[in-house]
């Protein structure tokens, strides 16, 4: 879409909602988790030469701009490697064209990268892993919700939508999932888990029967105030707790 995605990401830096949400926190801040985006980065700042003559440095821009971009927000590495790589690459092919390097040597560096790569995701067991890691989801709180054939309208964290109409097609509707099929409710979820005034009306004009809720933030670890909301209302009652969350049920629902 051009220049509009550069006034959309704009328009997002100043939007309260960045300020609450985890996939808005910098690359600096998760560093740890972030190896590869910064291996991507020290390739991408040694490749600016290459845009230097005037047929390129409108990629150089791009590439710039929106490296820059990415270290405002983790949500945005996928955008800038996407984008630049194909960019970096040939400015590093216009670097090194003078070098008269054998292709057998390029393959082999390229294969020893890779096996390293691949060695150090399966020393994090995050390559070759079939099905869904269970320890970041919800499966405690759903095997609970089907053993006592609970059901309904069920307030969820984004993270865990998806995993919760996979295993509770049927019996339940979630609020929201990864897709954002529908964009109006991202004010009142973060209105919700934060417990604003605004979020404690939207809340009870759902009419909610279910609500499943993480401790709080995974990546700044601050503790969603839902919680102590749900906690202390009179209306609702903790039936489900293990390392991932809460399982709340409106006391209604349970004598229905």
């Amino acid at each position: 879409n051009g220049f509009t995605t550069f006034k959309h990401i704009i328009a997002l830096e100043s939007n309260p909602i960045r300020d609450r949400t985890s996939e808005y926190a910098s690359p600096l801040e998760m560093w740890q988790i972030a190896l590869y985006y910064w291996a991507f980065m020290v390739v991408t700042l040694v490749s600016l030469p290459g845009f230097i003559k005037r047929i390129y440095w409108k990629q150089g821009v791009v590439v710039v701009a929106i490296g820059i971009v990415s270290l405002t927000g983790y949500r945005y590495i996928p955008l800038f490697v996407l984008l630049a790589a194909p960019y970096v690459a040939g400015s590093l092919e216009r670097m090194l064209h003078r070098f008269k390097i054998p292709v057998v040597a390029v393959y082999s560096f390229v294969l020893v990268i890779a096996l390293v790569f691949l060695v150090l995701g399966l020393k994090q067991e995050r390559v070759f892993q079939h099905g869904a890691l269970e320890n970041k989801f919800p499966a405690g709180a759903v095997t609970f919700i089907k053993a006592n054939r609970l059901g309904g309208k069920i307030f969820n964290t984004m993270n865990w939508g998806g995993y919760l109409i996979w295993n509770l097609s049927g019996t339940t509707t979630v609020f929201v999932d990864g897709r954002l099929l529908d964009p109006s409710r991202i004010v009142p979820y973060t209105h919700i888990l934060w417990a604003t005034a605004d979020g404690q009306r939207f809340f009870e004009q759902e009419n909610f029967d279910l609500a499943l809720v993480p401790y709080g933030n995974v990546f700044t670890g601050e503790r969603y105030p839902l919680v102590a909301y749900l906690q202390n209302h009179p209306d609702w009652q903790a039936v489900y707790q293990d390392a991932n969350g809460y399982l709340f049920v409106r006391r209604a629902s349970v004598t229905r």
